[in-house]
């Protein structure tokens, strides 16, 4: 990694949230599981990590401490969502989900909802207009997630609506402890006046009806209440939205301070294996949280119930153990099976939204290469306190 690129990466991650920084960091001296009291099991071991993470029946996304335990506080009781399901839910609702994530669905949606978008900035940067991809990759992001909810364009209080959608994800995201396993009492408040906002408007929004072909649609067919579609909705929000924002500015941000933008720009054919090369030195998330529900022994390490289980994914993919010179950005790298789509997670919680996430980088990227010249930033501030470390504002330019 050059000196460039190392700087401003630090300072996206430790400026964002430094003692979570230096924890991961330092935690990686503990061996494959290094448990800290008050926080849970830090797993630095991607092979430990797959395995541990298949065992659903012992840990969960909803168990204490997990993200899908936030989830429920956040909407202050159980929701049905796939952080927070298990078993035969669970498979059941990623089958309904799976056909707005892949496929002609997804297709549809982004043809849609993140086209224009890209064609804009495009537009403008080929003009020579600077243009924030923070901005463009958040307002995105949004558009293309509430298109699949069944929230489309045209509507009256549309952009009031994405505003306070992407306030309340921002929200939760800065609001996840590393310690402890409950929300602050002022972040709940503060969350709840935000989702009664939200329900509001997605009420007013959909009051006379959603497209047939919406997530909101199909599950409201399916028994949901109105509390659970959106709470559903809402969930999946964060998810779509807080991970693919921080993470492509990130991404894009890395191809120019490395300065292989030309060498990709020349070579198109390796643009998938530059994503993943882009997806592991990001890890839009720096770390999977779980909660162990039973108590479980693997490889010799013992995991017992009501602690926390943090993969430490920031350690895991830049380990030269499992990958040679872990921090340079090598466009036509083969990601190593140890760590390959470790990013997504795995297990059956795997990330449902991974060929989503993988197609939207690769619109956007493809769509910039278009514009010619070399791109330079001509500005950048990180964002401070999120879940999801990244830029809130990456200007470029093309000259």
């Amino acid at each position: 990694m050059s000196f460039r690129a190392r700087w401003h990466e630090t300072k996206v991650l430790f400026g964002n949230q430094p003692l979570v920084y230096l924890f991961l960091r330092l935690a990686r001296f503990g061996g494959k599981v290094c448990r800290i009291p008050g926080v849970g099991y830090v797993i630095n071991d991607p092979h430990l990590a797959r395995t541990v993470l298949a065992k659903s029946e012992n840990v969960r996304p909803s168990g204490p401490g997990g993200i899908g335990d936030f989830i429920n506080q956040c909407f202050e009781g159980d929701v049905a969502t796939p952080f927070t399901l298990n078993g035969d839910e669970h498979k059941e609702q990623r089958r309904v989900l799976s056909e707005f994530v892949t496929g002609e669905g997804l297709r549809t949606t982004l043809e849609s909802a993140l086209a224009p978008e890209y064609r804009s900035v495009v537009e403008q940067l080929r003009q020579g207009k600077p243009q924030d991809i923070a901005a463009f990759t958040g307002r995105a992001s949004i558009r293309v997630m509430a298109h699949m909810l069944g929230v489309r364009g045209g509507a009256p209080g549309y952009e009031t609506c994405l505003d306070s959608m992407a306030h309340l994800g921002r929200e939760i995201s800065d609001c996840i402890p590393m310690r402890g396993r409950s929300l602050k009492s002022a972040a709940s408040r503060r969350i709840r006046r935000l989702r009664q906002d939200v329900v509001q408007q997605l009420r007013e929004m959909t009051s006379t009806g959603v497209a047939d072909d919406s997530v909101i649609a199909k599950v409201t067919r399916g028994g949901y209440s109105e509390r659970q579609a959106m709470a559903l909705a809402m969930t999946l929000l964060l998810a779509g939205t807080e991970t693919i924002s921080s993470g492509f500015p990130r991404m894009v941000a890395l191809l120019i301070d490395h300065g292989v933008w030309q060498a990709l720009d020349e070579r198109r054919e390796h643009i998938d294996s530059a994503i993943d090369e882009g997806m592991r030195l990001t890890a839009p998330s720096p770390s999977v949280l779980q909660g162990v529900v039973e108590d479980f022994e693997v490889q010799g390490h013992r995991f017992r119930a009501g602690q926390r289980v943090i993969v430490a994914l920031h350690n895991i993919l830049l380990d030269r153990r499992w990958t040679d010179e872990p921090k340079n950005f090598r466009i036509d790298r083969e990601q190593p099976t140890a760590i390959k789509n470790l990013w997504f997670g795995s297990g059956v919680h795997y990330c449902l939204g991974a060929v989503l996430a993988n197609a939207f980088y690769r619109q956007c990227l493809e769509a910039l290469l278009e514009v010619p010249g070399k791109p330079s930033i001509l500005k950048r501030r990180a964002t401070r306190g999120s879940s999801f470390p990244g830029y809130s504002e990456l200007q470029i330019a093309f000259a």
